[in-house]
């Protein structure tokens, strides 16, 4: 059976908007291409040992190595902006050697800042009828302060300490707008296509 050549990996964002209350008013998904060099560089070394240089959310490069690869985290706590799902004002074009996101979201509580929740992950789950694999990562944030906040970007950072290192950005063709006192959770999908 001759098998029809496709993409193997889909990754999509969403992102769901909730009133003060809690309830939901509004649902958006998007496919996306955004997975960066980072990531690959880190998948090769996690496969075949060799080294890698990366480079940190600061701009600085530093060497992975295969015996760091257990010490990587994405589970940021709340009130971490550095690593874990990220929120941005940015627009610019994503290039595969981003190593920030191009206008970052500041944890906090007042005007332009967003509280940061933690993020979590879910198990991978495979579906043998879909013959889809897939396992997400999220984030929920509240605007605490006066004005509304556009998301324009997204990004997803891992903590490698000292470094945490950007592997994901998206720059959002319907970008959500948060009110005061609004939540939006913002959610990353890797999917595995065999």
């Amino acid at each position: 059976m001759k098998k029809t050549i496709g993409k193997n990996i889909d990754v999509e964002v969403e992102y769901i908007i909730r009133d003060r209350n809690g309830k939901i008013k509004k649902k958006h998904k998007e496919k996306s291409d955004s997975l960066l060099a980072n990531f690959l560089r880190i998948v090769r070394t996690a496969i075949t040992g060799a080294s890698e240089s990366l480079i940190d959310r600061l701009g600085n490069l530093f060497t992975l190595t295969d015996t760091e690869i257990q010490n990587i985290k994405i589970d940021a706590p709340e009130g971490n902006d550095d690593y874990g799902i990220l929120a941005g004002r940015g627009t610019s074009e994503v290039y595969p050697n981003d190593y920030n996101l191009s206008s970052p979201i500041g944890h906090g509580d007042g005007d332009g800042l967003l509280h940061y929740y933690g993020t979590g992950f879910s198990d991978i789950t495979v579906d043998n009828a879909t013959k889809e694999s897939k396992f997400e990562v999220y984030r929920d944030f509240k605007n605490n302060g006066s004005i509304d906040i556009t998301i324009n970007e997204i990004g997803l950072a891992i903590e490698l300490e000292p470094h945490d290192i950007l592997i994901f950005r998206h720059v959002f063709e319907n970008p959500p707008t948060l009110k005061t006192y609004e939540y939006i959770t913002l959610m990353v999908r890797i999917k595995i296509i065999s």
